[in-house]
């Protein structure tokens, strides 16, 4: 998050964290943006086609080296990722910091 806000706090209007290269979450929406989120929104897909059809509100911030870009929306997601952390070998925790 750290990244984000310093983005937001430079000027971004949208700063979204990205992994691998691809937009992912958490992302961070100006104020002034919200109209435009508000109009065009639908679905579950929330913010993603809005910002695919407005490329220059966003400022891609790579966040690879300090995050882990899991997502969880529903209990599904949840126990997903409860059974990938107490997997063998893994014992992590989604958004802790990486030691590389």
């Amino acid at each position: 998050m750290g990244r984000l806000v310093e983005a937001f706090e430079g000027g971004a209007r949208v700063a979204v964290a990205t992994y691998g290269g691809e937009q992912r979450n958490p992302a961070l929406f100006a104020r002034e943006v919200w109209p435009l989120l508000e109009r065009e929104m639908s679905g579950d897909r929330g913010a993603r086609a809005v910002l695919a059809r407005h490329p220059e509100l966003v400022t891609e911030v790579p966040c690879d080296d300090v995050a882990d870009p899991g997502d969880v929306d529903t209990v599904e997601d949840l126990r997903r990722l409860e059974e990938e952390l107490t997997a063998p070998g893994r014992g992590g925790i989604i958004g802790q910091r990486r030691n590389r």
